[in-house]
């Protein structure tokens, strides 16, 4: 027994590691397809603002290498709650709540990156962060 809850940890933490490998991935290409000078996007996370010019369509392109932003400035919920649900557990309802209201308050923004920096801006300003 104790066997397999050890082997269900370190699979859990696999996973989780991988997530992370893969936003950080996601991150770095997004930063070079839109030519984000280094630093700059670690810096709007701190500042919880992308409303500099060079990060005008950050978001859009994350959202899009996650699948959850599709043509038509339309937010895909349902593949987010898969995602969140698979990421962070008893947190996801929470979170997800805040997404939809974030993605309520862009409805009407028909420029995808505004749209996208729109909701993450206000996910980024509303999301509670965990405690240490």
């Amino acid at each position: 027994m104790k066997f397999v809850l050890c082997f269900a940890a370190i699979a859990l933490i696999q996973m989780m590691g991988a997530e992370a490998n893969k936003m950080k991935e996601h991150i770095k290409e997004c930063s070079e397809e839109l030519q984000i000078p280094k630093g700059m996007v670690r810096e709007a996370f701190q500042a919880k603002n992308f409303e500099k010019p060079e990060l005008r369509c950050f978001s859009a392109c994350m959202l899009k290498k996650e699948n959850l932003l599709e043509p038509g400035s339309k937010y895909n919920i349902e593949k987010l709650k898969i995602l969140a649900t698979k990421r962070l557990g008893d947190r996801a309802p929470e979170v997800i709540k805040i997404k939809e209201e974030c993605v309520a308050s862009a409805q009407g923004i028909t420029d995808e990156c505004d749209f996208a920096r729109k909701i993450e801006t206000c996910f980024l300003q509303n999301v509670p962060h965990p405690k240490a």
